[in-house]
């Protein structure tokens, strides 16, 4: 699932942090997994401290994509969040 679908993933880990640039919190939700046989939920985050990391190797899947305007947001991100440091 993950190799046919990087670009939705990368989506959605983009949004993900574009909507908590500004967050208190040390970690953000990003996905939910279940697993039906086993009855379990998973939470996978992200923390804050990887934000730019993770926005950098998403990039590339914008790119890919030719989407220009979300490579716009996550560079302008980017730069937002080096100069917070």
């Amino acid at each position: 699932m993950a190799e046919t679908n990087r670009y939705t993933i990368s989506q959605t880990i983009v949004e993900a942090i574009l909507s908590n640039l500004e967050t208190k919190k040390k970690e953000v939700p990003v996905f939910e997994v279940e697993v039906d046989n086993e009855g379990v939920s998973y939470t996978l985050s992200i923390k804050k401290e990887e934000f730019i990391d993770a926005l950098k190797k998403n990039l590339i899947h914008y790119e890919n994509e030719e989407a220009y305007e979300g490579c716009q947001k996550i560079v302008e991100a980017i730069n937002y969040l080096e100069s917070k440091k």
